[in-house]
């Protein structure tokens, strides 16, 4: 029977969840206007801040029509994963009884897609942001929990208006140990796509912070990143 061969195709048993503790994790980012500095892929043209502790958050939207369910992932600051399920109520911000210190993921899990831009803030900082008629956050921000590596198989980059601005896209993998040792890596240069298929995985070990960065040579380019790997928990923490 032709789908039997699907039985032992491992990487389709992965994105199915019947691998133990392992699942598929994109990192995925875009922005529509990076410029000449370089910062992670996400919704805000500005670099990225991290919390220091474990921080409340606010959610809301800049529509007041918009009313969803949004699922928060992140870690707390023992790096392990947490989550809340938060409605959003248009403008009025709903505080979330859980307080974070990572974000990785924001997706809306019910109701409408949001017509208006969702932030997720604590204080005046933005963590995290959905843009108008997304549905979730699109951001090349990871941090690997606790127990838990990443082994990353692929990476890609595109950009349709470099070549027209005669212009030179920058990229390159910042990685941020727990102890805040920062690594600047694998960096290149393109001008339309870039694509890197690794013959081994590159492995991020727990509780690192993963950045997914790019620039253009001047002024402003649209620019999209591709990041998709396998993220394994290796230690026994919160077995499936």
């Amino acid at each position: 029977m032709p789908y039997l061969k699907y039985l032992n195709d491992e990487k389709l048993n992965v994105a199915r969840g019947l691998v133990r503790d392992a699942e598929v994790r994109n990192i995925f980012g875009f922005n529509i206007e990076l410029g000449a500095t370089y910062r992670p892929l996400w919704e805000v043209a500005s670099t990225y801040t991290y919390p220091t502790s474990n921080t409340a958050m606010g959610i809301k939207s800049t529509v007041g029509g918009d009313s969803c369910t949004i699922r928060v992932i992140g870690l707390d600051s023992n790096y392990d994963i947490i989550s809340e399920n938060v409605s959003v109520s248009g403008t009025s911000n709903t505080s979330l009884s859980t307080s974070f210190y990572r974000i990785n993921d924001m997706i809306t899990i019910a109701g409408t897609t949001p017509t208006g831009t969702v932030t997720l803030t604590g204080g005046s900082t933005i963590y995290g942001q959905i843009n108008p008629n997304t549905g979730r956050n699109q951001a090349s921000i990871f941090t690997v929990p606790r127990g838990y590596k990443f082994y990353l198989n692929r990476l890609s980059a595109f950009c349709a208006t470099a070549s027209l601005n005669n212009r030179t896209l920058f990229f390159r993998n910042r990685v941020i140990s727990p102890q805040g040792v920062e690594f600047n890596v694998a960096e290149t240069t393109f001008l339309e796509q870039m694509n890197i298929d690794r013959q081994y995985p590159f492995v991020y070990d727990e509780k690192y912070d993963i950045q997914l960065q790019g620039k253009a040579s001047a002024g402003t380019q649209e620019y999209g990143v591709f990041g998709e790997g396998v993220l394994i928990n290796e230690s026994g923490i919160g077995l499936r």
